[in-house]
């Protein structure tokens, strides 16, 4: 239910605005505790501190619940294997978007202002962005990631 509200998860636009982007439910797993929490709570822990990284987060360790699950993956988008995905920036390399837009970015003074992807590397900056919930948060608008996931 969690990949549902606002801000959704990291590929998964949650309730930002419901008609024009549908909502889908997503579940989201890792092969290991350390990366589901490391997602979870948006941020790097060390194994060893990891009640530290939930006191940071403001997280209460009785909310976070780990279960084994096994089952088959009918299909799947590897990030492990980015040189798959070179077909996808082929297909949005030369995408444009309204000066306008631009123009805004720099009067709001944006470190990081709009741009393209154009390149497997920037795809995947992109997509595996650690501050991923900055545009939803702050524009209610979706990430990168979450349009890929929209997508996908």
């Amino acid at each position: 239910m969690g990949s549902l509200t606002d801000p959704g998860g990291r590929f998964n636009i949650g309730d930002i605005n419901p008609a024009q982007f549908p909502l889908f439910p997503a579940l989201y797993i890792a092969s290991d505790k350390e990366t589901a929490l490391q997602e979870a709570l948006c941020q790097r822990i060390d194994p060893k501190n990891s009640n530290n990284a939930l006191n940071y987060a403001l997280a209460n360790p009785a909310s976070i619940t780990n279960v084994s699950v096994s089952g088959r993956l009918d299909t799947i988008i590897d990030l492990n294997q980015p040189d798959k995905l070179q077909h996808f920036v082929d297909l949005i390399k030369n995408f444009t978007y309204p000066d306008h837009l631009k123009q805004i970015a720099k009067m709001l003074r944006l470190k990081d202002t709009p741009d393209v992807i154009r390149t497997l590397p920037k795809l995947m900056e992109a997509l595996l962005a650690p501050n991923w919930r900055e545009w939803p948060m702050q524009f209610d608008v979706p990430f990168a990631s979450q349009i890929f996931g929209q997508l996908v």
